[in-house]
């Protein structure tokens, strides 16, 4: 699995889990879908892709243990509380966790950095890839400028899919996924 593998798959199955979920759901605003629905489609998406074990609301202790870190029990007490919406697994070890995120009116930018930092500490520490996977929603904004603050905000690229019109068809959203460990940064 190389990082743009990866990355084009979060973009494809993330929208697929909104268009889906929408449909199942019967929803009218796209963005009602709950964050945890990614996890679990997107999981089973990613095993049938790439045919490698995959853990939905994987603990970053069992991340952690799984790279046979040296676990102080401070660490172990900050890890306790921490999950990756999703971990891929090769051989046994987790080479990358996802983390989705919802961005809309009533999620700012600047939620992202927390889930940033949080991630950042496991891949540092842990050697292992973050993505970061998001539904950015139109607002007052037009979807390009809100891809645009994205960047800024990440200082990195972030790849999107295609524009898709929200079930009202009064605003539209795209999919869009950055890797932590990528080098492209934006600008």
């Amino acid at each position: 699995m190389e990082v743009d593998e990866i990355i084009k798959a979060v973009i494809e199955f993330g929208t697929e889990a909104v268009l889906r979920y929408r449909t199942v759901a019967s929803l009218r605003h796209d963005n009602e879908l709950p964050e945890v629905f990614f996890g679990g489609f997107v999981a089973c998406r990613l095993y049938d892709r790439f045919r490698c074990p995959v853990h939905v609301e994987h603990p970053y202790l069992t991340v952690a243990r799984h790279r046979e870190a040296h676990i102080t029990p401070d660490l172990e007490e900050r890890l306790r509380q921490l999950r990756a919406d999703v971990g891929l697994y090769r051989q046994g070890v987790p080479p990358a966790i996802i983390e989705f995120k919802i961005l809309d009116e009533t999620c700012p930018f600047s939620s992202v950095v927390g889930d940033i930092q949080k991630a950042s500490q496991l891949a540092e520490r842990f050697k292992v890839d973050v993505y970061l996977g998001f539904m950015i929603c139109e607002t007052a904004d037009h979807l390009d400028a809100r891809v645009s603050k994205l960047q800024d905000v990440l200082g990195r690229a972030v790849h999107t899919g295609d524009p898709q019109k929200s079930a009202s068809g009064e605003w539209s959203w795209c999919f869009g996924c950055c890797s932590l460990s990528e080098t492209d940064l934006a600008g």
